[in-house]
């Protein structure tokens, strides 16, 4: 993919000669040079702070059916938001309010988003408990029973989350439920499992073939049974699931990203960047289905990495209504 780059600056220094061997130069062609002149300098250090993958596209068929099209995409991406965040995003207001769940290390968050270019003395920091009681969105830690759900471990302990997964859909009958599971590979796992037992009728699965939004969509306007369970490796985030759209959700495994995407692998070198996005995927998992000061919503932790995770990362960057709501069973 990379030899496509070096094609492109062949045309920009094509161009950049032509346009310097006139006599005379336009405001537009001025315009141009300096921007070419730009452009080969930002592929000279692209393959530092860029990546490029390669897929095939999806394309919608006939009845809705998704199947993949003929055609392939070629996707530049940064490895950060960073350097184009103030150009983009900050020029266009003199202040800024921030206001999140899962800021939880500022100093890192500034520096991802490119607010970097501020003053210490022109940022504050503010912290503010939750308004919601504990008591009704606690978190249940279960892993000492099961074990750690990472690749190497995941077989040996896949059967006991099983047994917890239909204890706690037992618990709550009649109840709208969720299973974060991270991956597609693990909705297969699970539903491997799931499909002969008590609980199968309850089921729904987010396989790759069904849209995501599709899903949300269904899910927040209730059009889904009243006492099914979604198992879905990408529901963390923009989801509004108040009330009984959403009474329990369980996390299978703690939601470290995927290093099988190329941008990932590649950051995921920096340990501490790669684990404060994992606990703000928790967090945000955490939140989907709590939603107002009345609602309520069970969390179940099934992953035991969560207690290492939680003596170490967490300790000093996991907000303090989080961690009051965990109840080690």
């Amino acid at each position: 993919e990379w030899e496509i780059l070096e094609d492109v600056k062949e045309l920009l220094f094509s161009e950049i000669d032509f346009l310097e061997s006139q006599d005379v130069y336009t405001e537009k062609e001025i315009k141009n040079l300096e921007a070419y002149n730009d452009l080969v300098e930002r592929i000279g250090r692209i393959k530092e702070d860029w990546i490029i993958q390669r897929d095939k596209q999806f394309v919608k068929g006939r009845h809705g059916i998704m199947k993949r099209g003929v055609y392939e995409t070629l996707e530049f991406k940064p490895l950060s938001i960073s350097p184009f965040a103030k150009e983009l995003l900050w020029n266009r207001a003199e202040k800024y309010i921030i206001s999140s769940a899962t800021i939880l290390d500022w100093k890192n968050y500034v520096k991802e988003t490119g607010l970097d270019f501020l003053d210490r003395s022109e940022i504050v920091y503010v912290t503010m408990p939750s308004l919601f009681p504990k008591e009704r969105r606690p978190i249940y830690y279960l892993g000492d029973r099961i074990g750690k759900m990472t690749a190497k471990e995941m077989n040996k302990n896949l059967s006991k989350a099983v047994d917890e997964i239909i204890r706690i859909a037992n618990d709550h009958p009649g109840m709208r439920g969720l299973i974060h599971c991270t991956s597609f590979r693990n909705v297969n796992s699970l539903y491997n499992m799931l499909n002969n037992s008590e609980i199968k009728d309850r089921m729904i699965y987010h396989t790759n073939m069904i849209d995501r939004n599709e899903l949300i969509t269904k899910m927040m306007n209730e059009e889904t049974p009243e006492d099914s369970i979604v198992v879905s490796p990408s529901l963390t985030r923009g989801a509004d699931l108040k009330y009984d759209r959403l009474r329990f959700c369980i996390i299978f495994k703690i939601p470290f990203g995927n290093t099988l995407d190329s941008r990932i692998r590649i950051r995921s070198k920096d340990y501490r960047w790669y684990s404060l996005q994992a606990c703000r995927e928790l967090i945000q998992a955490y939140g989907r289905g709590m939603r107002a000061k009345d609602d309520f919503c069970d969390t179940y932790v099934l992953d035991s990495g969560f207690k290492q995770m939680l003596n170490g990362i967490m300790k000093h960057t996991a907000p303090k209504w989080f961690k009051d709501a965990i109840i080690w069973k």
